[in-house]
């Protein structure tokens, strides 16, 4: 027996239609069917006798109706329970990537806990496409992530900025006048990049592809550390690619935008009803007025 096996059952005692049972739940009417049967056959008894287009339920039917609402009635009844637990937590587990981390929620991170002690941000660093799973899943309450296509219907957000991606170097094998770099000259050079969950790292892949050029065969070295990507560039021994605002606190690197110029949307998302939560509410105020107040500066 299951749950979903009782509500099915339920919604048709109700109606006492099969068909209108099924428009109700928005389920096929075979799926009803199958659930009913299943009853039927575990207690050895028919639950529901026909009469033409209606089904009338038995004594076992009417006992089972009571029986499975009460159930029903409490299962409700726990998954409000945990809901609102969920939200009443004094945290938000908020999901990021490692340059957006860097460049927006590093500067705003003190001060808003200096001003909201009692309000947790547990920060989970990962790609977009990683975070957008874990939205998609409950695993985490909000993101802020990076993307090229309009987000999700599912999700509510607000644009942070649009960022361009930029390659950087310390290599003297590009002209000083050379201000746009293509697929051709990066192929040459020994490279790290983010691993592919990253947006970055495939829109740059795209930029290869686009030219005939295998990713496969490139000098690429792969991490996820963003340290480890400013280390390898700042100290020579490979290039790489970085959003322009991160990329521009960089000492003695050469900046590039690419051929043809590549940019990318941050933004701010999160379900709908979780801005009910007295702690994400807090937090998304708080971020809203920074980014705001920031804005004119980028």
């Amino acid at each position: 027996m299951q749950i979903q096996q009782l509500a099915y059952f339920t919604e048709a005692y109700r109606c006492q239609n099969m068909s209108m049972a099924s428009r109700n739940l928005l389920v096929s009417q075979p799926s009803i069917s199958m659930a009913i049967q299943g009853l039927e056959q575990e207690f050895d008894t028919a639950l529901f006798v026909r009469q033409g287009k209606r089904i009338i339920p038995t004594k076992d039917g009417d006992l089972l109706f009571l029986l499975a609402s009460q159930l029903l009635d409490q299962v409700d009844v726990i998954a409000k329970t945990m809901h609102d637990n969920r939200l009443a937590k004094p945290y938000v587990n908020l999901g990021v990537t490692p340059m957006i981390d860097e460049l927006l929620l590093m500067p705003i991170f003190k001060s808003f806990t200096q001003k909201h002690p009692d309000v947790i941000i547990n920060v989970h660093e990962q790609g977009s496409g990683y975070l957008l799973k874990a939205l998609g899943n409950d695993e985490i309450d909000c993101a802020l992530l990076t993307h090229l296509d309009p987000l999700p219907k599912d999700y509510i957000s607000f644009p942070i900025m649009d960022a361009e991606v930029v390659f950087c170097t310390q290599c003297n094998l590009i002209p000083a006048n050379q201000f746009l770099i293509g697929a051709p000259q990066l192929s040459k050079l020994p490279l790290i990049m983010f691993r592919g969950d990253f947006l970055i790292t495939r829109i740059v892949q795209q930029l290869f592809e686009k030219a005939n050029i295998p990713v496969d065969k490139l000098n690429v070295f792969y991490t996820d550390q963003l340290s480890s990507v400013e280390n390898y560039i700042s100290n020579g021994i490979k290039s790489g690619f970085l959003y322009r605002p991160l990329a521009e606190r960089m000492k003695n690197i050469k900046i590039y935008s690419l051929d043809p110029p590549l940019f990318i949307k941050m933004s701010f998302a999160w379900k709908d009803g979780l801005q009910k939560s007295a702690p994400m509410r807090t937090f998304l105020q708080y971020f809203q007025k920074y980014i705001s107040n920031r804005s004119v500066g980028w």
